[in-house]
C-alpha cells in the first residue's frame, strides 16, 4: 500500500495539470479554508437585505426621470435574490421620498457591510500569511472597508445595469450574451480591487489576476444558477418557499465564498510557489513545495509564541496578573 501510494505520488507531481490543483486543495485546506469561507458568508448573509435595499433605492433616485430602466435594473437586481427579492421591492417602494429613511438603511447597510468586509480582509490575509503585526490599525482598516465596500457596491451596480443595458436597448439575440460577458468583467474588476485593497502586502497585477479571473467566472456561472434556483421555488408554497430560499440562499453565500478564496489560494499558490505538494507531508520525502510551505506555518508559530512572550513580559514588567484590565500584584 505504501509503495502503491509513492508511485501515485510521484505521477501526480510530474504532471502540472495534477500537482497544481492538488497543492492549492492542500493549501488551502492548511489554512483552514472552509471555516474562513464560513465567517465570511456568516455576515454576507445578513448583510444582504440592508445592502441590497439601499442600492436598489440609490437607483431609483439616480434613475428617477428614467422609470423604465430603472424597472428593468431593479428586476434584474432582485431576481437573483431568492426569499428577499420581494420584500425589498416593497421596502424600497415605501423608502422613496423618505429621506430620514433611506439615511438609516444607509447606515444599517454599511454597519452590516463592514462586518463582511472585516471577515473577507482577515480571510485574505490569512491566505497570503500577513503577519497579524503588518495588518492595518482599527481605523486603518475601517477606512479601507468603507473603500472596498464603495467599490463592492459600485461594482454591484454596475454589474446589474451592463447586465440588463443590452436588453433594454435591444441588441438582438447578441445582448444576453454581451450583457453577461460585461457582467462578468465587472465581478473581476471588483476582486482585483478587493485584493489590493484588503490584502497587506504589495501584490502586483501579475500576483493576482489569474484567480480573480476565475473566481469571476464561476460567481456569474452561481448567478445564473441562482436565478435557476428562483425560478424552480416560484411555484413553491410560501412556508416551504421560504424555508428552501434561506437555507439555498446560505448554501449559495457558503458556495460563492469558498470558491472565491479557494480561486484567490490559486495567486498565493503560484506566487509563493508552494508545488508541487506530497500526498503524505509527514513524511520523509519533502517537496521544494512542501519545505516552503512549513517554514511558512513555522515562521506563523513563532510569531505567535513572540507575541504572547511580549505579552506575558509586559504584564511581569508592569505587575499586572496578566487580565485587561488586572490589578498590580502584591
Amino acid at each position: 500500500m505504501t509503495a502503491l501510494l509513492e508511485r501515485l505520488d510521484r505521477w501526480q507531481q510530474r504532471h502540472r495539470v495534477l500537482r497544481f490543483p492538488f497543492a492549492v486543495f492542500t493549501r488551502f485546506k492548511e489554512h483552514n479554508g472552509p471555516r474562513l469561507a464560513a465567517n465570511v458568508s456568516y455576515f454576507a448573509f445578513f448583510s444582504l437585505f440592508p445592502l441590497m435595499l439601499a442600492l436598489v433605492t440609490i437607483l431609483g433616485l439616480v434613475l428617477e426621470d428614467r422609470p423604465d430602466l430603472h424597472q428593468d435594473v431593479r428586476d434584474s437586481a432582485l431576481g437573483n435574490v431568492p426569499v428577499i427579492g420581494a420584500q425589498i421591492t416593497e421596502s424600497t417602494d415605501a423608502l422613496s421620498g423618505n429621506i430620514l429613511a433611506l439615511v438609516l438603511g444607509l447606515a444599517a447597510a454599511i454597519w452590516g457591510g463592514l462586518k463582511m468586509i472585516d471577515a473577507l480582509a482577515f480571510a485574505m490575509n490569512e491566505l497570503w500569511d500577513v503577519p497579524p503585526s503588518n495588518r492595518p490599525s482599527s481605523l486603518l482598516a475601517r477606512l479601507e472597508g468603507v473603500a472596498v465596500l464603495a467599490v463592492f457596491g459600485g461594482g454591484l451596480v454596475a454589474s446589474t445595469v451592463l447586465a440588463s443595458l443590452p436588453a433594454a436597448l435591444d441588441l438582438g439575440i447578441a445582448g444576453p450574451f454581451i450583457g453577461l460577458l460585461a457582467s462578468g468583467a465587472a465581478n473581476v474588476a471588483v476582486i482585483l480591487a478587493a485584493q489590493k485593497l484588503l490584502v497587506a502586502r504589495p501584490l502586483t497585477f501579475d500576483d493576482i489576476w489569474r484567480g480573480a479571473v476565475i473566481a469571476g467566472v464561476l460567481i456569474l456561472v452561481f448567478q445564473q444558477l441562482g436565478v435557476a434556483l428562483v425560478q424552480q421555488l416560484g411555484g413553491s408554497s410560501d412556508t416551504y418557499g421560504a424555508f428552501a430560499g434561506i437555507i439555498g440562499l446560505l448554501a449559495f453565500f457558503h458556495l460563492v465564498f469558498r470558491v472565491l478564496l479557494m480561486s484567490l489560494e490559486i495567486n498565493v499558490v503560484r506566487s509563493m510557489r508552494l508545488v508541487p505538494r506530497s500526498l503524505n507531508p509527514n513524511g520523509a520525502q519533502l517537496t521544494d513545495g512542501d519545505r516552503r510551505a512549513l517554514l511558512l506555518d513555522v515562521q506563523r508559530v513563532q510569531r505567535d509564541q513572540r507575541v504572547g512572550y511580549a505579552i506575558a513580559l509586559g504584564d511581569l514588567v508592569t505587575g499586572t496578573d496578566g487580565r485587561r484590565g488586572g490589578r498590580p500584584t502584591d
